[in-house]
């Protein structure tokens, strides 16, 4: 039997990092579930998805894409208005929270590293993608500026579910 060296780092340390990722994430999704349960009751809505995110248009000197989804008819500006998202359908495991928005005129994301952001009109929830960083992330984290189909279909079908917390009118 021929033996091979296997030894790689950068394979280790990708490796490594996204165990990280998934253990923070995890700890994210504890602290979502931690919070929900202290604002339980009625008139308010857990872990509705949004999808149908229509391109709306380049921000910030070209660095995000902006997309759009129709906003929930119900949806109150509130403190409890949280986005996160989950990636590769294991929203038991890999949840990033995006944070959360109290007013329409509020964009960002509040004690988090990810580099996305979120925000909201009166009809429309706007979320903002970078269009670059690491090759490992892409797909995760950031979305090409000149992106075709295929990479939509990626990022929003296959890599990312989004969800969202909020207070009902």
């Amino acid at each position: 039997m021929d033996i091979k060296n296997i030894n790689n780092i950068n394979q280790l340390v990708t490796t490594t990092r996204l165990f990280m990722m998934s253990l923070d994430s995890y700890m994210s999704k504890l602290d979502l579930m931690r919070n929900s349960l202290e604002v339980s009751g009625s008139g308010y809505s857990y872990g509705t998805v949004l999808s149908t995110w229509t391109y709306h248009g380049i921000a910030i000197a070209s660095n995000y894409l902006i997309f759009e989804t129709t906003i929930p008819e119900d949806f109150s500006a509130s403190i409890i208005n949280t986005m996160y998202y989950s990636l590769y359908n294991m929203k038991n495991l890999i949840v990033y929270p995006l944070g959360e928005l109290t007013t329409p005129i509020d964009y960002g994301l509040a004690d988090t590293n990810i580099p996305l952001w979120w925000g909201y009109s009166v009809t429309k929830i706007y979320l903002y993608i970078p269009t670059d960083g690491l090759i490992e992330d892409k797909y995760s984290f950031w979305l090409p500026l000149d992106y075709i189909d295929e990479e939509y279909n990626i990022f929003f079908n296959r890599a990312h579910t989004f969800y969202l917390d909020y207070e009902e009118v």
